[in-house]
């Protein structure tokens, strides 16, 4: 007996079959990405690992994003510093929310508290006696280790500023240069942005912020420890946040009028 779908089960079967062929096709992508990078990434295994989050879950039925165009030229040289970019950039896999709430600057900031407690996840709920396995006896050894903020609201100074919670984290793969652009400091927010070779911007303060953190979740090594990057943020009075001076002390932020040219201000030019 011939059985005849209905129209509608037809588009469901066609779509479910998108969107795994998309997921095959993404975590492909993933690992030729992880092949060239090799320590300069954070993707779904990071996630999962550091995080105790599956991405994919997260914004179910997409798989992970498709990579951008500026994965083909990551054995070229880079323009800002000179290295292959392969070396000089760092790709990091973005999330839209975390635990049910958008991934802004703010929630990052509640994703790694002064105490490091949530840096470690994988750790929390465990009954007094459990006998750890070796992830969690790693997890256990980094705690002390795990990245966090110098000040935090209500006592900061941007406690009340709309831009900690204005832009959060897409559902995408960012590319960003690891350190500050070499020619960026003592300048105006103007005469940063002229210096951005084509296939550049500036970061969000939350971009900026996250390639920080999770570098440094991924490879123990901080990331523009004595200087600045302005972001493309706003704060209520019209400077820019300032995101960096980052070390074991927390990741430093502070706001600077587009006219001040300072020499620990700078700019971290992120893939458009």
């Amino acid at each position: 007996m011939e059985i005849i779908l209905s129209s509608a089960i037809k588009t469901r079967l066609y779509d479910a079959q998108m969107i795994a062929r998309r997921a095959l096709i993404s975590a492909a992508a993933e690992g030729n990405l992880r092949r060239v990078l090799g320590q300069n990434i954070f993707g779904l295994a990071e996630w999962e690992l550091l995080y105790g989050v599956n991405p994919v879950a997260v914004v179910e039925g997409l798989g992970l994003p498709l990579l951008p165009d500026w994965q083909i030229g990551l054995n070229d040289q880079c323009p800002i510093c000179g290295k292959i970019k392969k070396d000089c950039h760092f790709a990091f896999l973005g999330l839209p929310e975390f635990q049910g709430k958008p991934l802004n600057f703010l929630r990052l900031m509640d994703m790694h508290p002064g105490n490091g407690a949530m840096g470690n996840p994988i750790l929390t709920g465990l009954p007094q006696g459990t006998t750890l396995n070796p992830q969690q006896m790693m997890a256990l050894a980094n705690q002390e280790h795990q990245p966090r903020f110098l000040s935090y609201p209500p006592t900061s100074w941007f406690s009340n500023e709309p831009w900690m919670t204005g832009q959060s984290l897409q559902y995408r793969w960012y590319l960003g240069h690891q350190q500050i652009h070499p020619q960026s400091t003592r300048k105006t927010w103007e005469e940063q942005l002229a210096i951005l070779p084509a296939g550049y911007r500036p970061p969000f303060a939350v971009e900026e912020t996250a390639k920080l953190i999770f570098y440094f979740r991924r490879n123990s090594i901080y990331l523009n420890t004595f200087l600045y990057s302005r972001c493309a943020d706003e704060t209520i009075e019209g400077y820019r946040p300032i995101v960096g001076v980052f070390s074991g002390a927390g990741v430093h932020t502070g706001n600077a009028p587009d006219i001040h040219k300072y020499v620990l201000f700078g700019l971290s030019p992120f893939a458009v």
